[in-house]
């Protein structure tokens, strides 16, 4: 069984590259990617309609930043993180540093599902 076997993970990312190399490592860790995005607009519409488990946040984006998205899985209660290479001023968010591996990205989203689960 893989790490995120069978889990829905959210995506995004607006670097072409680097989207694609996260969609590879997720897959690898058993995830299904349900949309990978590049802007706030597409990843708010995708949420209407789409069961997710989990999202990976790149902080910086080419149009402001990708707090509005954090705000509405965190009022949904789905758990995310950030994926970034300048850091975030959230405290409570878990933040991955960019560049990441498969195993730091796997590890990240597992932390961030098991501190979203009820107690």
């Amino acid at each position: 069984m893989a790490p995120l076997d069978g889990k829905k993970i959210l995506l995004v990312e607006d670097e072409y590259l680097i989207a694609l190399m996260a969609e590879d490592m997720l897959t690898t860790l058993g995830a299904k990617v349900v949309g990978s995005v590049a802007t706030v607009e597409a990843a708010l519409t995708l949420m209407k309609d789409t069961e997710i488990d989990c999202a990976v946040l790149d902080v910086n984006l080419k149009n402001g930043t990708s707090d509005a998205i954090a705000a509405k899985l965190a009022q949904d209660g789905i758990p995310y993180i950030f994926a970034t290479g300048h850091g975030h001023a959230d405290n409570e968010a878990i933040v991955l540093p960019k560049p990441y591996t498969e195993a730091n990205l796997g590890r990240a989203i597992n932390e961030a599902l098991t501190r979203s689960r009820p107690k």
